[in-house]
């Protein structure tokens, strides 16, 4: 009869413990990982939501306080925790903090790196202390084939990457959620019949918040019964905001701020649309298509892997005027729209799930680790 295998003590890095994309995801993967897996988490910089629900689920949770990335303390409470905690491996979500790098390279536990980031969103010393401390690291797990190809074309090896796309737990059939409920949460005060476009991510440049309102004025043009809402919150809460004011959508348009039930909120989404200049992947477009939503995006980075012309709309990269011209086309075309949303949800359900998510990450764990046993 053969062994059971045995437990692995793995150390999640994150750089802060907020409920953002990154940390969600993370929180996925800790609570499905299998029984041989002991999990502990640490978030380099802050605590936060997520941070909460982790410990709150008896994961033991650290939070080491580091205020830069090249915090030198950071890396040597990295290195301790490390050192003190018998750990096999470590994973790491932090976007290869330097400190905490070195900290583990001088702890010698074999590292793996999931990395959300395409390289133009770091400066150019971040873009170099990458390339050096990379060699610390046994594989890259890109979560796209776009972040797969930017990783190479910046010195990864090939055979060191990994493309292991998001995956979301199997959610209930949109048939059997209460739409209204949804954008009752919202607090929308508009009527049940009115088309709702949504944007759900960080309210920061990169994002390109503020051009989803340029979509939504063009949008309430055309349609003068379309509603909107931006949920989530960032540095440009008050731009945004002051956009809205502008455009003269304070009546049609709801900005929530960040909130916790936030995959609760899609389905009250007619559209959802992305308006990200830079994105790997895309978890609130992924949300969305699980939901029924259907989507319109700018094409850019891992998006195309996600949305194709029978689950959402794609256009150029920073074409306002295409975009509005999309959601309009859309919210023009229900049973179009639903027959889009219906094909994203079976995409979502085929080819994006958690389980195999984690099944392709625990299988990278096992490579990693039978490697460092046989040196």
């Amino acid at each position: 009869m053969p062994s059971p295998d045995p437990t692995r003590r793995v150390l999640f890095l994150a750089w802060q413990g907020a409920r953002a994309g990154i940390e969600r995801h993370l929180a996925t993967l800790i609570g499905m990982l299998p029984p041989r897996f002991q999990p502990t988490v640490a978030f380099l910089s802050t605590g936060g939501t997520i941070a909460d629900d982790l410990a709150a689920a008896g994961v033991p949770t650290h939070v080491i306080g580091m205020r830069r990335s090249y915090d030198p303390r950071g890396g040597r409470a990295v290195a301790s925790l490390v050192r003190g905690g018998g750990f096999d491996l470590v994973h790491d979500h932090s976007t290869m903090a330097p400190a905490a790098i070195v900290g583990l390279a001088f702890a010698g536990v074999p590292i793996v790196v999931t990395e959300h980031l395409a390289m133009s969103q770091r400066r150019l010393d971040q873009q170099l202390s990458y390339r050096l401390l990379s060699r610390f690291v046994e594989c890259f797990i890109a979560n796209s084939e776009a972040t797969r190809r930017d990783l190479v074309a910046h010195g990864v090896a090939a055979s060191r990457v990994r493309v292991v796309h998001l995956g979301l737990p199997l959610t209930p059939s949109p048939a059997t959620i209460d739409s209204t409920r949804a954008r009752a949460a919202l607090g929308l005060r508009t009527p049940e019949s009115a088309p709702l476009v949504g944007f759900v991510g960080r309210l920061e440049p990169e994002k390109g918040c503020r051009r989803f309102v340029q979509v939504a004025a063009r949008v309430a043009a055309a349609l003068p019964d379309a509603t909107f809402a931006v949920v989530g919150d960032g540095s440009q809460r008050d731009l945004v905001a002051a956009d809205v004011a502008a455009a003269g959508l304070r009546e049609r348009l709801v900005m929530t701020g960040q909130r916790a039930d936030i995959e609760q909120l899609y389905p009250a989404f007619d559209v959802l649309v992305s308006t990200s200049l830079r994105e790997t992947f895309g978890l609130a477009i992924l949300e969305a298509m699980a939901a029924g939503v259907a989507v319109a995006a700018f094409d850019v980075g891992g998006v195309r892997e996600l949305v194709g012309s029978d689950t959402g709309e794609l256009v150029r990269a920073d074409d306002v005027e295409a975009l509005a011209h999309a959601v309009i086309g859309l919210l023009r075309d229900p049973e179009r729209r639903r027959a889009i949303g219906a094909r994203a949800r079976v995409v979502a359900d085929e080819r994006f799930t958690a389980t195999r998510m984690v099944d392709q990450v625990v299988a990278i764990y096992d490579e990693v680790l039978a490697a460092r046993r046989r040196r």
